[in-house]
């Protein structure tokens, strides 16, 4: 009854991953894991017993679904290996050498069970009782002979492809690792499990059948949980992008409308710009780009009292948790806008505020963030707001009457 569980569990979750992840045969390396999860699809489908069944009832010849199913292990295993094969290169064009010989193994790995299985029926060989298709143990018949190659090929393309994910395990990072985890794991489970099979060729107990079972249900769960992991990850990728343009939206925003010229493309309304789950990846590119451009242009507007006054500030103004560059970055912004709007001209000369940032791509991100989030704080923008009232032009000549909005947005 477990057994069963397990077997309809896999089935939901493999069939349900294959559907929902239809758009990645359009990519090579996500190919490679979508016919893992299709190929495995297809050989839990065979192993309901009601399937079975139907198989051998619909072929009127015995034991047909014990071959089915042993040809589509085969090809799930040479799927594995296939995906640690894609694993280990850079780009989707590049070839591994050693793939080939494997692929050539499979293939006349399943014509020799095949014709191994023929002859165990025209011969007659009688299984083991049991009904796993077994031979008689202590026997050599056309039955040994299909379970001898059945056994070899699985155990040693499932310990090559072990020892791809082991190895390649410290080349990957986030959910990647963990789905190379799992698979490492259900690879090195899998030489367990098909081993099994070439133990019963000697001795049908039930303690080889209790691990071939366990083993089985590892290795299958294994399987199909990293290669659903795997398969996902694009769309929680794009989920993380759509996320990050939503924090950098407000900031993004007040540059576009304050420099035009930096938006490589009119700002959308902040609606509309939420229900937009397409292109996250070039528009969170841009969004950084274009945040870039205006602190660039913005910084001509701050002179180097209003950084002293704004540091001396920042013990107070600073929000807790916040690195005091990104506040600070904000809090000249604030300023460098406020001095823009009310005409003041930019300095001939200013320093290099811009050059605080990241080192890489996802460092940049962090960054951007932490300044966005400092951006919006009311701390940031009540500092802001007396370096401005601070300045010489504004105590000379101080503004008459400030209109409401320019107070609910000082």
């Amino acid at each position: 009854m477990t057994e069963d569980n397990i077997r309809r569990g896999l089935l939901v979750l493999c069939w349900t991953a294959v559907i929902v992840r239809l758009p990645a045969l359009r990519s090579q390396r996500e190919r490679s894991v979508w016919t893992v999860l299709f190929s495995l699809g297809l050989g839990v489908t065979v192993l309901q017993n009601s399937l079975a069944a139907s198989i051998d009832r619909m072929t009127r010849v015995p034991h047909a679904s014990s071959l089915v199913s042993s040809l589509l292990a085969i090809g799930m295993v040479t799927s594995v290996l296939a995906l640690a094969a894609r694993i280990t290169v850079a780009s989707d064009t590049e070839r591994v050498t050693w793939l080939r010989p494997w692929l050539l193994c499979a293939l006349a790995t399943m014509v020799l069970v095949v014709v191994a299985f023929a002859w165990a029926i025209v011969s007659g060989a009688h299984p083991a009782p049991g009904g796993r298709f077994f031979p008689q143990p202590g026997t050599l018949t056309a039955l040994t002979g299909y379970w001898m190659v059945y056994g070899t090929f699985t155990v040693s393309a499932s310990a090559w492809a072990s020892v791809v994910f082991w190895r390649h395990l410290s080349h990957v990072q986030g959910l990647l690792k963990v789905a190379n985890l799992m698979l490492a794991l259900a690879t090195t489970v899998g030489v367990c499990y098909f081993g099994t099979r070439w133990a019963a060729l000697f001795r049908i107990s039930h303690a080889v059948l209790a691990c071939g079972l366990v083993a089985s249900s590892l290795y299958f769960v294994l399987v199909a949980l990293a290669c659903s992991i795997a398969a996902t990850k694009p769309l929680v990728d794009v989920g993380f992008r759509w996320w990050n343009c939503r924090r950098l939206y407000p900031l993004w925003r007040e540059l576009c409308d304050a420099v035009p010229h930096i938006a490589l493309h009119p700002p959308r309304p902040w609606l509309w710009d939420c229900l937009l789950v397409v292109n996250t990846a070039d528009r969170l590119t841009d969004r950084i780009v274009e945040i870039r451009d205006g602190l660039r242009d913005a910084c001509r507007w701050v002179t180097a009292s209003d950084i002293q006054r704004i540091r001396d500030s920042l013990p107070l103004a600073g929000p807790a948790g916040d690195q005091p560059d990104a506040v600070t970055t904000a809090c000249w912004l604030h300023v460098a806008l406020d001095a823009k709007s009310a005409g003041a001209p930019p300095a001939d000369e200013c320093d290099d505020l811009v050059r605080v940032g990241g080192d890489d791509a996802q460092a940049e991100r962090r960054w951007l963030r932490k300044v966005a989030d400092a951006w919006a704080s009311h701390e940031v923008r009540r500092c802001a707001a007396a370096v401005v009232a601070a300045r010489p032009e504004m105590v000379t000549n101080p503004a008459p009457s400030t209109p409401v909005a320019d107070q609910e947005r000082i």
